[in-house]
């Protein structure tokens, strides 16, 4: 595609907040499969961001995660004032 000048118009600007992902592979039984591939219909999700999703609220809940919206403190800096 070219500009009004002629000239090729430029590539979009890279996004700078993209998060590097690891892939991980899993098997799921058929009725999982299908239960997931209908939740994520439902949310207007591919499958692997509802799993994503799901994994990462499952984290959450039992601690394995932070919450959204709060950074972990670096240990060098944990101290008593940073206790609430």
């Amino acid at each position: 595609m070219r500009a009004a000048t002629g000239q090729p118009l430029a590539p979009p600007p890279r996004l700078k907040c993209m998060i590097k992902t690891t892939p991980l592979g899993i098997r799921l039984e058929p009725d999982m499969h299908e239960a997931l591939a209908r939740a994520a219909r439902d949310d207007a999700r591919s499958m692997s961001a509802m799993a994503v999703n799901i994994l990462a609220d499952w984290l959450r809940e039992h601690g394995y995660l932070m919450p959204r919206g709060i950074a972990a403190i670096p240990i060098e800096e944990l101290n008593a004032s940073n206790d609430k």
